[in-house]
């Protein structure tokens, strides 16, 4: 990963880097834990330097992978955590960034969006999570997600921050740019529980399918070859 490459040339003297899944992130001080199926302390370590998050919005919420080097601790024979880099991820099972719950709940849905297309309609669906800006014709865009399909692709975006200014300004300017990548697809989150509403989602994954998924022909005719062959006349 580049991001740990980058975290491996800042400290010219560590021993290695250890990659893991990390639960919760403690403040005062700041300290990496993991925690087992109980919800125990498995493990945790508090790192001596810098702790970077990546992410452009505001998480608190894990899992996470964390990537530590470590070194030797000064006038000691023990080596100790000495910086980490932490990536937000959708869960332990499936590593894949995001930057809020918000952008959780809609990377599940869209999961399950792109298993039902393969069982159901035997359609591949590819989802895409963009880690640097991506170069456009007028400018350059990171979308929150990327869709892609038979029938073409889409871009979801994720509206979390509504209530910030700067953020809709900047949102204003960039997702015209996206439309050169993909149909844009917005959702935002409930104002009462900054979640996304059930409904919300369903719509989302109902525009997706129609802009990704394959064109359909005769609904009867595509009926017909789903259904099991007729064993009596085998």
């Amino acid at each position: 990963c580049q991001k740990v490459r980058e975290l491996r040339r800042e400290v010219s003297n560590a021993y290695g880097v250890m990659v893991a899944v990390i639960h919760d992130i403690e403040k005062k001080p700041l300290t990496l834990v993991r925690r087992n199926k109980r919800g125990d302390v498995e493990w945790q370590c508090t790192p001596q330097g810098e702790v970077k998050v990546w992410s452009r919005r505001s998480i608190s919420k894990g899992p996470f992978i964390a990537a530590i080097t470590y070194a030797p601790a000064p006038g000691q024979y023990e080596v100790v955590a000495q910086h980490a880099f932490v990536l937000p991820i959708l869960h332990k099972g499936r590593p894949l960034p995001v930057e809020s719950d918000l952008e959780r709940q809609a990377a599940s849905s869209l999961i399950r969006l792109i298993e039902w297309a393969q069982r159901q309609r035997q359609q591949a669906l590819s989802l895409d999570k963009p880690m640097y800006d991506l170069p456009v014709e007028d400018g350059q865009c990171r979308p929150d997600f990327l869709i892609h399909g038979p029938g073409g692709h889409a871009v979801v975006e994720v509206m979390g921050m509504l209530d910030d200014a700067e953020y809709r300004e900047r949102k204003a300017r960039t997702v015209p740019l996206m439309r050169q990548l993909g149909e844009v697809i917005e959702i935002a989150p409930d104002s009462h529980n900054n979640t996304l509403p059930a409904e919300q989602l369903k719509e989302m994954n109902r525009q997706v399918m129609r802009t990704v998924g394959a064109r359909r022909a005769n609904p009867r005719s595509a009926k017909a070859r789903r259904s099991p062959p007729n064993r009596r006349g085998s």
